[in-house]
């Protein structure tokens, strides 16, 4: 409240109170001053929107996924800790950067048409795309984006995987695939 007095102007926040029975409970609250010395405050329950970040967090710190949320011009504002596994960064280290710096030159228009798509349909069906680790090699990626609420503004949430090993493995099977279709023309021409 006294923060809004100082500034003469609206402010809000997220605070635990400590309730007068002694619980805790989490308040989102509106300080709004009306004179000199007078301020009205707005408070609303927002324990169950503590708690679903709570699980949120959990879950995407155990994901073997990545997950990064990106805002429309401030760049990565989260990054879970799989980026450390997949890609070799810490997740801190990737705050703020552009999400397009770590893609390969080659895939970065396919990424930004599939980022200005979800910016516009709220989401959008999975792209690949190679995505540079901190060594300097690239991966195959999946990824996936949609447009969610972050602190009140409008952002991206990206799920990406890599799927360097499954691409891999799919190329093996065509060149079997392949082979086993010579050696079944072969086999005919023998027989002939």
């Amino acid at each position: 409240l006294e923060a809004a007095l100082v500034a003469g102007d609206r402010v809000e926040g997220e605070h635990q109170i400590r309730m007068p029975w002694g619980a805790t409970s989490w308040r989102r609250v509106i300080a709004i001053p009306v004179d000199d010395d007078v301020v009205a405050a707005i408070t609303h329950d927002i324990e169950d929107l503590v708690d679903a970040r709570s699980r949120a967090t959990a879950l995407s710190q155990h994901s073997s996924d990545i997950i990064a949320i990106a805002g429309p011009d401030s760049g990565l504002a989260w990054v879970s800790p799989a980026a450390e596994e997949i890609l070799g960064y810490a997740s801190a280290s990737l705050v703020g950067r552009c999400t397009a710096d770590l893609v390969h030159p080659d895939d970065r228009a396919a990424v930004r048409a599939r980022m200005d798509h979800t910016t516009r349909a709220g989401g959008g069906a999975p792209g690949v795309a190679r995505m540079k680790r901190r060594d300097g090699k690239y991966i195959a990626t999946e990824g996936e984006g949609v447009l969610l609420d972050f602190d009140g503004e409008p952002s991206t949430v990206v799920l990406g995987r890599d799927v360097t090993e499954r691409n891999e493995m799919f190329a093996r099977m065509a060149v079997a695939d392949r082979l086993v279709s010579v050696g079944k023309r072969a086999a005919g021409v023998a027989h002939e």
